[in-house]
Order: structure tokens, then C-alpha cells, then sequence
């Protein structure tokens, strides 16, 4: 799971987290107007990440491409001492090496944590 830190910036019954890197993050996960400023983590599987031209939950520069059959595996070239990303995109995609990519998730796919909690559980 690709894990990115951030500041609760909208809260309710679907979360908006402002991340340390640039990007805005949109979880089905609800909060509470408590958890607003709330330091968390945002985690979202490779598989749940897609391209979009759009608001971007991450943006960063393809280092590797690594083609599996019906799918590619991005792995995105670390910015200081940023996360590692990577995502799973249906398609074989080696134009996408060296590229700036957009990605997004569906709301539902991403995940909050706060203290090493899932926030849906608490």
C-alpha cells in the first residue's frame, strides 16, 4: 500500500486530506469536525490508482515501467525524502517512462490512519 502524509482539511462523511507533497486526497472514510487538522496517513493500493487529467491525488515522474502481462506497474521517481509510489494500470505502457502522471482513486479505495488506526474503525 502506498502510504502519503497529510493534514485533514474537510471533514464529514467524505474526508478531504490536503497531502505534504502537493494533492488533495478524498476518502469515504467519515470524520468528525474534531478530526479537522488532524495529521494522517493516506493509503491507497497500486491497484485502486488511475490516471486522470483532472485534480490529482498524486503527480510525480515514472522512473520504471514494468510490464506484467495486461497490466503495467509505474514505479515513480521519489522526490526528496518523499514516499515511494507506485501504481498498477491495466494496459502495457512503456511510453508512460520519464512522463508526469496524474493519479486519482475512487474515494471508497482510499484509506485513513491516524496513531497506526484505521480511522473507519475506531
Amino acid at each position: 500500500m502506498n502510504l502519503l502524509e497529510g493534514e485533514v482539511v474537510g471533514v464529514g462523511a467524505e474526508t478531504m486530506v490536503r497531502l505534504d507533497g502537493g494533492g488533495i486526497a478524498r476518502s469515504a472514510v467519515p470524520t468528525q469536525a474534531a478530526d479537522k487538522g488532524l495529521r494522517v496517513k493516506v493509503g491507497v493500493r497500486p491497484e485502486d490508482l488511475r490516471e486522470t487529467p483532472g485534480d490529482a491525488l498524486y503527480a510525480g515522474v515514472v522512473d520504471i515501467t514494468e510490464a506484467l502481462g495486461e497490466v503495467t506497474l509505474l514505479y515513480f521517481k521519489r522526490v526528496g525524502d518523499g514516499p515511494a509510489m507506485v501504481a498498477k494500470l491495466p494496459g502495457i505502457r512503456p511510453e508512460l517512462r520519464h512522463q508526469t502522471v496524474k493519479l486519482t482513486a475512487d474515494p471508497a479505495k482510499v484509506h485513513l490512519f491516524a496513531g497506526g488506526t484505521s480511522l473507519l474503525y475506531r
